[in-house]
């Protein structure tokens, strides 16, 4: 349906000034007919028409790029992720494509695009914080220093990722092994319900109470060593085992 009435804008006009998401039509050969302008076009390296689609895709990811319009051709719609040159660099995209024909009944490709960078790596960080998790708590032996014991960046990725945080402490809660964490004073800031069993003080006796009043001096002085390293070279150390005073002073 095409309106008669003059709104007062143009829609290709609206398009090139407001849609972020580059819009493309190509021929059978996979040319490039149409394509929305703005930004994204620019840096996509597109500054006129008549190139291949699979021209802006990374080299790895061109035949990926030949199956998703054959995929078009063959069932009219598809949807797949790409890396695009975007700039001196490349970004994922999720493209879109169905077909449809013009006025002369030829065949003709739609293919909208949008820019999903941002996402996947937040995808792929989740990806390595949960592979990461499954590896430690599989080798889990008795207490793991193991939020203490990631690096700064490490740390700073897991608490973007609430959903994750909410699954790690529910699989934390219910182990057998004991677990707490610590701030960098040395106070218990988290522990499972098995810490506080192994000890023999209850959570709120524990809380905020520092790791050095469970210690004696020699395993104060293993602990300490160990979290100078991490804290001064940033790196994940191996994990140690040490001992603690519990509330039977045994």
């Amino acid at each position: 349906m095409v309106s008669t009435t003059n709104y007062g804008y143009n829609i290709g006009d609206v398009l090139k000034e407001y849609l972020d998401d580059p819009i493309f039509i190509l021929n059978k050969d996979y040319e490039i007919e149409y394509a929305t302008e703005n930004l994204h076009l620019k840096k996509l390296g597109l500054t006129s028409l008549g190139g291949k689609i699979t021209d802006i895709l990374h080299p790895n990811d061109s035949q990926r790029g030949v199956d998703f319009l054959q995929n078009v051709s063959k069932l009219e719609r598809a949807a797949v992720t790409l890396r695009v040159r975007y700039g001196d660099n490349f970004r994922f995209y999720e493209f879109r494509g169905r077909l449809f024909k013009n006025e002369a009944q030829e065949t003709k490709y739609l293919i909208t695009t949008r820019d999903i960078t941002q996402f996947k790596k937040k995808e792929e960080e989740w990806n390595k914080n949960e592979e990461e998790f499954k590896k430690l708590a599989e080798n889990m032996q008795e207490i793991r220093f193991w939020k203490l014991l990631l690096t700064k960046d490490e740390k700073a990725s897991f608490q973007k990722s609430i959903a994750f945080e909410k699954k790690y402490r529910q699989i934390i809660d219910n182990i057998k092994e004991a677990y707490f964490e610590v701030d960098l004073e040395g106070n218990f800031t988290y522990m499972n319900k098995s810490f506080t069993q192994m000890t023999g003080y209850s959570l709120n006796e524990m809380m905020g109470k520092n790791y050095k009043q469970l210690m004696d001096d020699e395993n104060k002085r293993k602990v300490i060593k160990k979290f100078n390293t991490v804290y001064k070279s940033g790196l994940q150390q191996e994990h140690f085992q040490f001992e603690f005073i519990d509330k039977g002073n045994t």
